[in-house]
């Protein structure tokens, strides 16, 4: 949640507010929906934020902030695979 929700928020919001201007238009259908559409998109993006992209992350591990940190090698335990030859060698 440090990382990436803040990110998945900013961009519900910024998404809530493109279909609230909706509201502004003169036709009622048009304002009804940017209504709903912009609050689904608010509970939903802050909904995503807290459980969804939290919960994605810790199953995933390591490998979700593979852009960033996929050089990185995990600790070696005791029942870890050993590595491949031209690893090893290098």
């Amino acid at each position: 949640m440090e990382h990436a929700g803040p990110t998945v928020a900013a961009a519900g919001l910024i998404l809530a507010g493109t279909f609230g201007v909706l509201m502004l238009a003169p036709i009622s259908f048009l304002q009804q929906m940017g209504f709903a559409v912009a609050i689904g998109i608010v509970l939903s993006a802050f909904v995503m934020s807290m459980f969804f992209v939290p919960a994605l992350t810790a199953l995933i591990g390591h490998r979700a902030w593979w852009p960033g940190h996929g050089d990185e090698r995990p600790a070696r335990g005791p029942h870890a695979p050993p590595e491949p030859a031209s690893v090893a060698k290098a």
